[in-house]
């Protein structure tokens, strides 16, 4: 995540309002542009703000989905974002997908559709291909994720610095590095 007060140098890392825009365009096509959809994402967490953002962007052209959405102060604990995936499901009974706007919630959304045996009625739109997210995936749970280049990240952040010391310039303060969509089928 950028900080962009900072006295950094330089940022490397993914845009996350194109994240989000990347997320919203899925979630239209997996609702066919209507529908009710819950939002799971760490209120006061900057990526997860502009990543809410890109994905209102899309939204917004789509006045047919209904955007729940459920935030929490930031917890990496699994049952707390289960909780939220309950209550969204409480409030939204008639929920055909959840986006997760990180891997903790996008995991716990898998976790508790597949307990409520919900697979195949309520779609799930996530981010990050960690090793659970793959999991669902291939177990056809989670249908789509946003997918970072956290290896890209760290050798533009060590390309940079080499050439720094070499006393190169630098080109930009700001380096995004490539988002792709991971989707089951594939």
């Amino acid at each position: 995540t950028d900080i962009e007060d900072s006295s950094r140098i330089c940022f490397v890392g993914s845009d996350n309002y194109q994240a989000g825009i990347l997320a919203g365009k899925e979630i239209v096509r997996v609702t066919g542009g209507k529908g009710c959809v819950g939002l799971l994402r760490l209120s006061l967490v900057e990526n997860q703000e502009k990543r809410l953002d890109g994905i209102k962007s899309v939204l917004n052209d789509y006045p047919d989905i209904r955007l729940i959405n459920v935030n929490d102060e930031f917890t990496e604990k699994e049952s707390a974002s289960m909780k939220r995936v309950q209550n969204m499901l409480e409030k939204c009974p008639d929920m055909t997908v959840i986006i997760g706007t990180n891997a903790y919630e996008t995991v716990a959304a898998g976790t508790v559709v597949e307990a409520m045996g919900c697979v195949g009625k309520i779609q799930i739109i996530g981010f990050d291909d960690n090793e659970e997210t793959i999991d669902y995936m291939k177990k056809g749970v989670i249908d789509a994720v946003v997918v970072q280049q956290p290896e890209m990240m760290g050798y533009y952040g060590v390309k940079i610095l080499n050439e720094m010391v070499e006393g190169q310039e630098l080109e930009d303060s700001e380096i995004y590095t490539q988002l792709s969509v991971l989707r089951a089928e594939d």
